[in-house]
């Protein structure tokens, strides 16, 4: 840690303490215009190939004239007002304007259904969004432009809000919003030096600087609570992306040379899958080298934690040039489950990779600190923070207490308790507890099933099994048959998969069940044509599917049934269907041959999120047309990418 680090760390965790802890005393501290520190770079974005960059007082000039502008041009007190903004210089300067100006912020999480978010702004009475672009919601936006075409007038006084409010994620489909004030996020900021006292590497610099990579979207618990507050409350640069295609992440991060990179299991799942895809083409010999190397590494690592990860960063040179490049110190991953085998692989290439905990609700509560990798390949997510409680409940579910808890949280227009009598939150989560204070994630208490002989099945351990024999949507839920409930397999098919394929699927399935415990099989297998993931989320969600099942919209097929089916045919050799293999090819590294019509491009061609982003993208501009990523009915396959572009080019006739 240099020494100015360290000076501008003890200066505002100082003052933090000292202070009523609103968000009114947080902004001073950050933005303070007499702080040696105010000209150092706030951000940087790429403007064509060259770096732009943002200083902390140009932000707080433009905070100012966004908050001027509210409040001169349209008189908006003590109201929520939306933020429809993607991550960048404009999102942080709409955020701490709008509670500078005497509102409170909503943070607009543009991946939910409209629907959703709609019931939110009619809970919160919100009238305004602030964004740069006409969108789908139905306030007015006020454009972030106009509002900050002019300067504050320096003796102009504000009334600070001190609440904001953000939707929880939509697996469940309740309109479910988080209200936090000043306290809260401080009490986050105040776990800080805890966290740099017990993990040297956090505060690694690579050519004299910190930079955090935004990956992670402002308006989620994870972006906003590690990603801007915990950083940019010490004067760290952001490194704000254009868009999320694989290419951009790996390009941005070497162009500006991060250093810190937090984000969901999904974008370590990707750079896993590359890195395999990429060592495969070099045959068997390769293969055991690599894999070798990575034990050798690991090994290394656990004898000598700081030296051991530039050792692993020479011997995995190449494949660091390949990824992010050699100046990425420190990542974490958190927001959902992350592969046992994806922590072993990046830590073992010298990508220390540590797994965290946090909900909407609570904010962020532990990281797995622990230097040497055999810790961290555990799976661990640490112990609470000093802030923080843990205890694990009766039924075996994790327990929180925090003063970083939000105040109050509001599910379908209702307002609930955050906490019980006695200040804890049940997380949901079933959890366990090492002898030395660590604590493991095991899997949600909702999807629990009791099995024949009355013993707890855990579905997210049941659905391990499978991982490698299918690539297909799937989840493992409670399903009520003649013999009470039982583990059922839901598996989300191809409408145009013929039956020798999904023979195929059957019996890979079946034979997979075979290897876990007979008390602990899956007991039925359905198929369903209909999708089981909604748009916005990171990963099927077994409420998600439950309720489709009610409603009607999930329709189950039997494993008899869905062998009878008799797809249409396709002529794959027209040449706007040759094209839209091309492109899919190009972008994951595939012969065009191993591209048919019907294969799902994620779940039987193994591309990413990241990697669709990417497809959809070049889509657009080879037929210029606008496939959007949320469309209700996404495009997947060479024949649905086929039948879409058909219908916009018609539509544009």
């Amino acid at each position: 840690m240099t020494g100015k680090f360290r000076k501008y760390l003890n200066t505002n965790i100082a003052a933090l303490k000292k202070s009523t802890k609103t968000f009114e005393d947080i902004y001073n501290i950050m933005f303070n215009e007499d702080s040696a520190f105010i000209d150092d770079v706030f951000c940087e974005t790429l403007d064509g190939y060259r770096i732009k960059s943002v200083t902390f007082r140009e932000v707080a000039h433009h905070i100012k004239a966004i908050a001027y502008g509210i409040v001169s041009k349209y008189s908006i007190s003590h109201q929520y007002i939306g933020i429809d903004l993607d991550n960048g210089e404009n999102w942080v300067a709409a955020f701490w304007a709008i509670l500078m100006s005497g509102n409170k912020p909503f943070l607009i999480n543009s991946r939910h259904p409209v629907s959703l978010e709609e019931g939110m702004f009619k809970t919160l009475s919100i009238e305004f969004n602030v964004g740069s672009k006409n969108t789908k919601y139905s306030p007015v936006l006020l454009n972030v432009e106009y509002l900050g075409s002019e300067p504050c007038p320096c003796d102009f006084k504000f009334n600070f809000e001190n609440t904001f409010a953000l939707p929880t994620s939509a697996t469940s489909l309740n309109e479910t919003i988080c209200v936090y004030s000043g306290q809260e996020i401080a009490t986050q900021i105040l776990n800080t030096p805890e966290i740099i006292k017990e993990s040297k590497q956090i505060t690694s610099f690579y050519k004299s600087t910190i930079k955090q990579l935004c990956f992670l979207p402002f308006y989620h618990i994870f972006g906003l609570g590690a990603v801007y507050f915990w950083f940019s409350f010490f004067g760290v640069t952001l490194v704000f992306l254009k868009d999320y295609s694989p290419d951009t992440i790996l390009k941005t991060c070497r162009r500006h040379q991060a250093t810190h990179v937090f984000a969901v299991p999904l974008l370590w799942h990707t750079i896993e899958k590359q890195l395999l895809r990429e060592v495969k083409k070099m045959g068997e010999k390769q293969q055991r080298k690599f894999s070798k190397g990575i034990k050798l590494s690991t090994k290394i690592q656990n004898i000598f934690p700081h030296l051991g990860i530039k050792i692993a960063k020479r011997l995995f040179k190449d494949v660091h040039k390949k990824v992010f490049g050699p100046s990425v110190q420190f990542c974490i991953s958190g927001g959902s489950y992350i592969n046992d085998s994806t922590l072993e692989i990046l830590n073992g290439i010298g990508l220390p990779l540590h797994n965290g905990f946090g909900m909407s609700e609570i904010g962020i509560t532990s990281v797995e600190l622990r230097s040497k990798p055999k810790y961290r390949n555990q799976n661990s997510i640490g112990r609470p923070f000093s802030q923080v409680e843990y205890e694990i409940s009766s039924e075996g579910t994790l327990l929180v207490r925090s003063r970083s808890i939000c105040t109050q949280i509001i599910v379908n227009g209702k307002v609930q308790n955050s906490v019980d009598e006695n200040g804890w939150f049940d997380t949901g989560d079933f959890a366990r507890k090492d002898s030395n204070g660590y604590y493991y994630i095991l899997g949600r208490k909702n999807d629990v099933i009791i099995g024949e002989n009355g013993e707890n099945l855990n579905p997210d351990i049941m659905e391990k099994q499978f991982a490698s024999s299918i690539n297909l949507p799937y989840c493992i839920i409670r399903y009520k048959d003649n013999d009470g409930f039982v583990p059922a397999m839901i598996v989300q098919i191809n409408r145009y998969s013929d039956s020798g394929y999904l023979k195929a699927v059957i019996n890979a399935l079946h034979n997979a069940n075979e290897l876990l415990p007979i008390t602990g099989r899956v007991r039925r297998f359905f198929f369903t044509e209909d999708e089981i993931a909604s748009k916005s989320a990171v990963k099927v969600s077994r409420q998600y599917v439950q309720r489709g099942m009610e409603n009607g919209s999930i329709k189950l097929i039997s494993s008899n049934d869905i062998l009878s089916r008799k797809p249409e045919v396709f002529d794959e050799t027209q040449e706007l269907a040759v094209k839209i293999k091309e492109i899919i090819s190009k972008v994951l590294n595939k012969s065009p041959e191993d591209i048919t019509a019907d294969l799902h491009v994620v779940f039987d061609l193994g591309a990413t999120s990241l990697d669709y982003f990417a497809i959809i993208g070049e889509i657009n501009s080879a037929f210029d047309v606008n496939i959007k990523l949320d469309d209700e009915n996404g495009c997947y396959t060479v024949r649905s990418f086929y039948e879409k572009i058909k219908k916009e080019l018609n539509q544009g006739v």
